[in-house]
This record gives C-alpha cells, sequence and structure tokens, in this order.
C-alpha cells in the first residue's frame, strides 16, 4: 500500500473550496504506478495539482494511532484506494 499527500486546488473558480490536501492511499504495484493512479483520479475529478509528495510504502500499523486515516487505509485494502479531503477556504471566500 502506498501512501501520499497532494496540494490541490480546484479547476473552477467559484466554489467554496479554495484548497485542500488529499490524502491518498493507493494499492498498487509500484510508487510510480501509485502516484499516477492517484493524481489522474484527482484531475479527473476536477482538481489541479499544485504539488504532491512522494508515495510511501505503508502497512495499517502506521495508522493506528489516527483513526481517520485508518478508515482510509481500510477502504484501500477493500476497495484499491482511497481518498480523504482536508480543504479550506481563503480569507474573504466564505
Amino acid at each position: 500500500m502506498f501512501y501520499l499527500v497532494f496540494e490541490v486546488r480546484p479547476t473552477e473558480q467559484g466554489g467554496v473550496l479554495g484548497g485542500a490536501y488529499m490524502h491518498c492511499w493507493v494499492n498498487r504495484e509500484s510508487a510510480e504506478i501509485a502516484y499516477f493512479h492517484a493524481a489522474s483520479r484527482l484531475r479527473n475529478a476536477g482538481w489541479v495539482i499544485d504539488s504532491g509528495s512522494e508515495p510511501a510504502l505503508v502497512w495499517r500499523e502506521d495508522f493506528l494511532h489516527d483513526e481517520v486515516a485508518l478508515e482510509g487505509f481500510d477502504m484501500a485494502v477493500r476497495e484499491g484506494e482511497a481518498l480523504q479531503m482536508h480543504g479550506w477556504v481563503f480569507e474573504g471566500d466564505a
């Protein structure tokens, strides 16, 4: 399982969110494939990627201290991937 984080912003203006961190768990054969898969999913969902971390090989034990992250890991085990968004609004946007 690979874990990576992207900083993204919406492709369309006028939405509530100014940007977000997308936490991604991707069950793929290699770090490169995991990165490409997650980046493609985000772009197809209407996000512009400003930056992305290197995929890290992770295990379930890495997330036992964080219930929300553990849910993401477990979902990726079941479904092959999981994306969790932590968004923000810019000052004056809301």
